[in-house]
């Protein structure tokens, strides 16, 4: 089994060379410069490869390297990771709206986009005895800075994104009370509508 990471950051064909023609056909054989009596792939050999669509250089992925292989999707709402960091916060004792919340955000990004590729994943909260201000930092400095740059030039959308907004969306959804925390009032006027945005 070979395994490459980050794909579509790569010079694939650099990477790859004479493989992109083994791939697809590994009955054949070719002579590579470094081995003049010639190379081929073995029939057991099973090439994974990953990527994040969320990566502009995707688009450097071209149709000669798409047929060769199969693409599975792997998104934060849909089964395997699906309900993962539930499943974390149920074994490691943590607090399970956290999970609501990024369950929440997540709905709002595939509504706001119709995909899943800006969806947060789970390993960015997977972390012990995550409360409010450690999942504050959290948000502030991993979470924003990604949409923002995915979100450039529509300041409204980003500042719906902002954490005292999200966490006052959670709060008034879930109806949760958080003792000495205060957020940022969700008032008709800031709730997102279907699209993700706010209301003028």
């Amino acid at each position: 089994m070979l395994i490459v990471d980050e794909l579509n950051r790569a010079n694939i064909p650099k990477v790859f060379g004479e493989l992109l023609f083994l791939l697809e056909y590994r009955g054949e054989s070719v002579v590579p410069l470094y081995r003049p009596d010639g190379f081929q792939l073995p029939e057991n050999l099973w090439v994974i490869a990953t990527m994040n669509t969320a990566d502009r250089s995707i688009a450097t992925i071209d149709a000669a390297l798409r047929r060769r292989f199969h693409f599975v999707g792997i998104f934060p709402d849909q089964a395997p990771v699906a309900g993962l960091l539930h499943r974390y916060f149920d074994e490691r004792g943590g607090d399970a709206q956290w999970a609501d919340l990024v369950d929440m955000v997540n709905e709002e990004l595939r509504a706001h986009m119709g995909n899943g590729d800006l969806l947060i994943g789970p390993s960015h909260f997977m972390k012990p005895d995550l409360d409010v201000d450690a999942m504050a930092r959290v948000w502030r400095y991993d979470i924003e800075p990604f949409l923002e740059d995915q979100f450039f030039g529509d300041q409204s959308t980003i500042d719906n994104y902002r954490w005292p907004k999200v966490l006052a969306r959670h709060r008034k959804r879930q109806g949760i009370e958080q003792p000495g925390v205060t957020a940022a009032p969700a008032d008709d006027a800031d709730e997102p509508d279907a699209a993700g945005g706010g209301t003028p």
